[in-house]
């Protein structure tokens, strides 16, 4: 450990034992911090993605997100404040709506492509369309 100290980390090589500790404290209160946020985006990614299917199925702008779900009001009011702060947490911005919808679709793209590779026969279905000048 000295020597690694002595090779890599110079400015470090004469700290306390008092300062490392610190660090390591610092760093377990860190990560206690992200699996708190990483529970709750788990929680939250389930009705994301189904969020994000309503949004795909109007073909509406991602920006709706918000008018589609329950208000935040209603669920304060009908069950507990309590659970109307965990739908603050479900992040409904337009990126996030059209990264979950582009994630939606490339696993679709993903499925079709295996259950393509897995059948032995398929067909594909061509049908002639004419421009305005009636040409093909």
């Amino acid at each position: 450990m000295k020597r690694h100290f002595e090779t890599k980390h110079l400015a470090l090589k004469n700290k306390p034992v008092e300062f490392f500790q610190r660090k390591l404290l610092s760093l377990r209160s860190q990560q206690v911090n992200i699996k708190c946020l990483a529970d709750v985006s788990k929680n939250a990614l389930k009705p994301l993605y189904e969020v994000a299917l309503k949004i795909a199925i109007v073909g509406k702008p991602h920006t709706i997100a918000e008018e589609l779900t329950l208000p935040v009001d209603i669920v304060s009011n009908m069950i507990n404040p309590q659970e109307a702060d965990k739908l603050k947490k479900i992040p409904l911005s337009n990126d996030s709506m059209s990264r979950r919808i582009s994630d939606m679709f490339k696993n679709f793209q993903y499925q079709l492509k295996m259950q393509i590779k897995e059948s032995t026969f398929f067909s594909i279905q061509c049908d002639e369309s004419t421009d305005v000048a009636n040409r093909a």
